[in-house]
């Protein structure tokens, strides 16, 4: 039994090494100066651009409104498809392809409002700006800014 242990505790004291100089050194390198990300209401804006943003914002959710109605409407009519046996594989897959279109021309509108806001800022405030933060549903297009999306329990 002393011999085994012995064997144990010595095969750990020269293996601690090997293990240790098994994991990649990390060189320092120097730090890029970050400049901080800002939503357009934390960037020091004028009058005039503040307006140039409220109309546009005013335009994009008087365009996106009956297209987020419907899109509710046709997520909920797939849910009942999906619930109901007789309806076959088909119309699923067309009442999926309806959905993905509606969201393709969300996506859309979610641009232009955004370019028409780029057009507001200068270089400097561009440079400060993180769309993302101007629609919180945005951030569905840009999943590399997130992590892994919760999908919740079947509970939920």
């Amino acid at each position: 039994m002393k011999t085994l242990k012995f064997i144990i505790i010595t095969v750990l004291f020269l293996s601690f090494p090997f293990f240790a100089l098994s994991q990649p050194i990390e060189v320092m390198k120097p730090k890029k100066a970050r400049t901080p990300c800002l939503s357009s209401r934390e960037i020091n804006l004028t009058q005039e651009q503040l307006k140039g943003i409220r109309i546009a914002q005013q335009e994009y959710l008087r365009d996106i409104r009956l297209l987020r109605i419907e899109l509710l409407s046709k997520r909920m009519e797939l849910r009942e498809f999906l619930k109901n046996p007789q309806i076959n594989t088909e119309s699923l897959r067309e009442k999926c392809n309806e959905i993905t279109d509606l969201q393709s021309k969300l996506n859309i509108k979610t641009l232009e409002y955004l370019i028409k806001i780029r057009s507001i800022f200068t270089q400097e405030q561009l440079q400060k700006w993180c769309p993302e933060f101007e629609i919180p549903f945005f951030q569905e297009m840009m999943p590399h800014r997130m992590g892994p999306m919760h999908m919740g329990s079947p509970n939920e």
